[in-house]
């Protein structure tokens, strides 16, 4: 059998009565490869089974799996679904999300010349509602975009595109059989990332430019505050822990099997579908945060000091020479355990107030310029940047479109404003290039100057300007006079 299709569910039998027939449809429509379109029940407690049994006898490719008994988290779903497909190939796709049929057949192309090990699609968006948010939601240049896959995880980060399920076919040798547990120990949510990175770092890797599917915004991206606070109250663990300590923990486990160095995970630019931002950065935001929650939550639910003391230290150890955000960081935790139980009163919680705005200001500046912890030296008129991407020159006219360029995961040259190259030695060549040029366009602009008569302003367009200025300073007067008036 050349293909898996992997649908993890829980209690979506309403989004499955029309996702089972629409894949079968696609499928049969090509009708080129064998596949079958594997269900996994998660325990549901609706009419998951009866429609997939009912679905079955005009989808005979069509079986569900279930395991023993309910796992908390779709990624624990996912590792045991893993082990139950017969295909050479898996597509796992989301219960919600909706497969776009003109890239299917991309897709089985890909399967038939069995040339990657794992590759992922690109997709478009829609809202809860299925109204369409964005028609692709990773830019990209390249139709096939090859490369390592922990250099697309530098590209484009580990929360978003890679974090959903519906994009991912991977070759199903790679990972079946594979034991899971000492990862689950170190964090259930998004440990099939981690997983996705222990396995496929040394394997054959490709970006497809086409949208496989409508990725939907589901209500936990909509409502997230609670859905995240019952996860974290099952796992008896604080709120932000799942994007602080369980994802440090997952990161020191690919550190202990020595698949990513200390300088990886600050490399990391990540994206969501209005901006990027720097992992690095986001994940501080979010220690932050846990921070202002502790002043407010039950003990057991607070992050203790030993938990910030892990999380710390491994920041420290990717990134030493940040020191001032790790003071920052010890003071602010400080004066919130001095604080604690007295948020409106006393000399503590002002303090703390004081500290919480001023880093909190802090991090969303540093945020915003997400390039600036990548710059390396000025030189030959250009900004260079050792990004990600490679290596980046930029004149200082044109930050801006280097934002915008770098919204995509393959950024290319513009001319002689931006330039990215492989090497440094490329790179210095080109500056230099771009250099000369542009002197030979301000040579041949100062040779054909002719500068323009300025005209003479007359009498009454002088008088105008006189009037304006003498009545914004007599308004300005009064407007201070009433002022005083109210002080008194």
């Amino acid at each position: 059998m050349q293909l898996s299709i992997l649908i993890p569910t829980y209690n979506r039998a309403n989004y499955l009565n029309y996702l089972l027939p629409a894949v079968a449809g696609c499928m049969k429509a090509f009708g080129e490869i064998d596949w079958e379109l594997v269900v996994s029940d998660n325990c549901s407690q609706d009419e998951t089974a009866q429609l997939c049994q009912r679905l079955h006898s005009s989808i005979s490719q069509l079986r569900r799996i279930a395991p023993p008994q309910h796992l908390y988290t779709a990624e624990e779903n996912l590792f045991f679904a893993l082990n139950q497909v017969g295909g050479t190939y898996t597509w796992v796709l989301g219960d919600d999300d909706v497969p776009q049929a003109e890239t299917i057949g991309e897709l089985i192309r890909q399967i038939q010349q069995e040339k990657y090990d794992l590759m992922i699609f690109n997709s478009g968006s829609i809202d809860y509602h299925g109204h369409r948010l964005r028609m692709i939601r990773t830019p990209c240049h390249t139709p096939i975009l090859e490369i390592s896959f922990q250099d697309f995880i530098r590209r484009t980060g580990c929360w978003f595109v890679i974090a959903g399920f519906s994009t991912i076919l991977l070759r199903t040798d790679c990972v079946k059989g594979k034991d899971v547990q000492q990862l689950l120990r170190a964090g259930k949510i998004y440990s099939h990332v981690t997983f996705l990175v222990e396995h496929f770092s040394d394997k054959k890797f490709a970006f497809i430019n086409k949208p496989l599917v409508w990725y939907r915004q589901n209500l936990i991206d909509i409502r997230p505050a609670s859905h995240w606070d019952n996860v974290a109250r099952r796992e008896n663990t604080f709120p932000r822990a799942l994007w602080t300590l369980s994802f440090i923990r997952q990161l020191k486990y690919l550190q202990d099997k020595k698949i990513i160095d200390e300088q990886f995970f600050p490399s990391i630019l990540d994206q969501t579908l209005t901006h990027r931002f720097r992992l690095f950065y986001e994940l501080i935001t979010h220690l932050i945060i846990q921070i202002k929650l502790n002043m407010r939550l039950n003990a057991h639910l607070k992050m203790n000091r030993g938990d910030f003391n892990e999380i710390l230290d491994f920041l420290k150890s990717c990134s030493p020479a940040e020191w001032d955000l790790w003071k920052h960081l010890e003071e602010l935790f400080a004066l919130q355990e001095k604080a604690a139980g007295r948020f409106y009163y006393g000399r503590a919680a002002r303090e703390y107030r004081a500290k919480f705005s001023f880093f909190w200001n802090y991090m969303n500046k540093i945020k915003k310029h997400f390039i600036h912890p990548f710059f390396d030296r000025f030189q030959y008129g250009y900004h260079i940047f050792k990004t990600p991407f490679g290596w980046c020159a930029c004149q200082p006219r044109s930050i801006a479109l280097l934002y915008e360029e770098l919204q995509f995961i393959d950024p290319k040259s513009r001319g002689h404003e931006i330039i990215f190259s492989d090497t440094e030695d490329e790179l210095t060549s080109a500056m230099q290039n771009g250099t000369q040029a542009i002197h030979r366009e301000n040579s041949n602009k100062l040779l054909y100057y002719v500068p323009r008569k300025r005209k003479k302003e007359s009498k009454l367009n002088r008088i105008k300007g006189l009037f304006l200025k003498a009545r914004f300073r007599l308004l300005e007067m009064i407007k201070g006079a009433l002022r005083r008036l109210r002080l008194r």
